[in-house]
């Protein structure tokens, strides 16, 4: 009887999930018997019917496997002694080859979660000799937990004249961040719907995003209704600003006006304009909605924390590199280990190496990069990525001093970016598995996206007496190797024709002071003492154009700055 409690507590333990908002299903598989010689030489690995299921991109709890070896009636010769593996770990070796119905389990680690994420498993034994391989059926578990959610809807209040406005209802989650589908192609066509909606702390954030096939209309009017037994609304902000005309919030919805009792209150919004330009663009957000999530019990569990520990840029036609770092609050460096995505846009960077990866215990060592349809970061401007993962059997991972290094991992940035539309892209990561008892918790980066900078020799460093003294060169009118002789750094990867090719490409933004002129005595000698470490009055004392629209200490040290080369 002891047994039997005990049993059904471990069961318990297993399926249950600390979030006030979750609770959890099962996915089970079952790989059939299997009773006979395998085929081929020995010793070999033989494959076995394989574990396929679908996650739905749901996030796992825990997963287990239960089976037997053998079976009630000895056949003629013996079950041979072997060994199983599910995606080339090991999960149970059976040495007692005479006896029947040797029941086995194993429990995966969380940090080898990431082998589910393609969601099939492969299924091998490894036999030794050439002998009876008796095998019962084999389950597979995986508990996943299941979203708390609450409706989130809109109605209308009005709409451009000529043209249909429709919200696109969805169901918000109350314990993960999520997204709701993006109007497709429009006709004379307002839609709004839910941009974004994240978790931080007690509080969700709900961006509430518009999309029309013209950007110059009258304006809108709208309700966003919401269940106020879930959600309370703390405050609204980041509203359009552009012909914004009104705001009113916790309407009680006596009219239904969504017809869904369920969301029984609204906020209401408006913009009018007078001259047929709102909003200006054919899709923006119109507002953020910070909610607080009512009977939130905040975590208390520690956290594994991912982030990026250098401070790039990247520059047009050039590769820019991230060191991505790992810590944890409590400073444990024994853990069982950590899977991990690296999502990126793939239009404006593509993946070229990994570099200083951090070996100890690593299962997933930079696949991909992979197609990001479940959209894990929530972010869909990110469409790739890379996944890594490292399992420690003996919880001992990384068993080095934190912050640790994970890894180095380089893109190529595209040459085809227009810096006036797009200046930056985020680099964003996201969790396939993390250690039992802990929360994942990442640092999105944003990187700045530059047309050049004054590292003009690729050397990755801009330096006065290199690629300084090059400039200032090139603005009094040399050419040739009459600009780079005794200037190029030694570790230069380029010709004296490409460092040439690099000056010209940077003179859009070589007049420093904005007079409308590229001057040696202004903009050449400006770069030059910033690249000295001249601040303040040194720097520009003497040297601002008289025409100079960018002539604040300030204003000149900020562009100076920041077309610096990644650090």
């Amino acid at each position: 009887m002891r047994i039997l409690k005990f049993f059904l507590l471990i069961n318990v333990l297993i399926i249950f999930t600390p979030s006030s908002y979750s609770s959890t299903d099962e996915i089970i598989v079952v790989s059939p018997s299997f009773d006979g010689f395998p085929e081929g030489g020995y010793p070999h690995f033989y494959d076995l019917e394989d574990f396929i299921f679908d996650l739905q991109g749901r996030q796992i709890v825990s997963a287990r496997l239960d089976g037997s070896w053998g079976e009630t009636e000895i056949h003629s010769g013996t079950t041979a002694p072997g060994d199983l593996y599910v995606d080339g770990i090991l999960v149970e070796s059976n040495d007692d080859s005479n006896t029947p119905n040797i029941e086995w389990s194993y429990i995966f680690d969380s940090a080898q979660f990431s082998l589910f994420e393609d969601n099939i498993l492969d299924f091998t034994t490894y036999q030794t000799s050439e002998t009876v391989l008796r095998l019962g059926p084999t389950q597979l578990t995986i508990v996943v937990e299941e979203p708390q959610t609450t409706p989130f809807e809109f109605s209308i209040g009005s709409s451009a004249a000529g043209y249909e406005a429709f919200g696109i209802d969805c169901d918000i989650s109350l314990n993960s961040d999520d997204n709701c589908g993006t109007p497709g192609d429009l006709f004379n066509q307002q839609a709004i719907y839910v941009a974004s909606s994240s978790i931080v702390g007690s509080q969700k954030y709900v961006t509430i995003g518009y999309s029309s096939d013209d950007s110059t209309t009258t304006g809108l009017g709208l309700r966003v209704h919401y269940e106020s037994d879930k959600l309370t609304l703390n405050t609204v902000i980041d509203i359009l600003q552009t012909d914004f005309l009104y705001m009113t919030d916790q309407n009680e919805d006596t009219n239904n006006y969504d017809e869904n009792a369920v969301t029984d209150k609204y906020v209401e919004m408006g913009w009018a304009s007078l001259f047929d330009s709102w909003p200006g663009d054919n899709s923006v957000n119109l507002a953020t909605l910070v909610f607080d999530i009512n009977g939130y019990e905040p975590p208390t569990q520690p956290q594994q924390i991912i982030s990026v520990n250098n401070t790039p840029k990247a520059v047009l036609g050039r590769t820019t590199v991230l060191e991505v770092a790992y810590n944890t609050t409590d400073n444990n460096n024994q853990l069982s280990g950590l899977g991990m995505r690296v999502h990126f846009d793939s239009s404006l960077l593509s993946f070229k190496e990994i570099t200083g990866l951090l070996e100890k215990n690593i299962i997933v060592s930079g696949e991909g990069p992979f197609s990001d349809d479940t959209d894990f970061d929530n972010d869909p401007l990110t469409d790739q990525y890379m996944l890594f993962g490292w399992a420690s059997l003996y919880n001992n991972w990384p068993d080095t001093n934190l912050p640790a290094i994970l890894m180095n991992i380089t893109f190529d940035v595209s040459q085809n970016i227009d810096t006036e539309v797009i200046s930056s892209t985020n680099i964003n990561f996201s969790n396939s598995s993390f250690t039992a008892g802990y929360e994942f918790i990442s640092e999105s980066y944003e990187i700045e996206i530059l047309n050049d900078t004054w590292d003009f020799d690729g050397n990755g460093q801009a330096d006065a007496l290199t690629d300084g003294l090059m400039m200032i060169r090139y603005l009094f009118g040399l050419r040739d190797d009459l600009v780079t002789d005794g200037a190029m750094a030694e570790n230069s990867p380029f010709t004296s024709e490409q460092i040439i090719a690099e000056i010209e490409e940077a003179m859009d933004i070589a007049d420093i002071d904005a007079d409308g002129e590229l001057n040696a005595l202004t903009d050449g000698l400006l770069l030059l003492r910033y690249l000295f470490d001249l601040r303040g009055d040194l720097l520009t004392n003497g040297v601002v154009g008289l025409d100079g629209t960018r002539i604040s200490n300030e204003d000149i040290q900020s562009h100076l700055g920041a077309h610096m080369p990644p650090i």
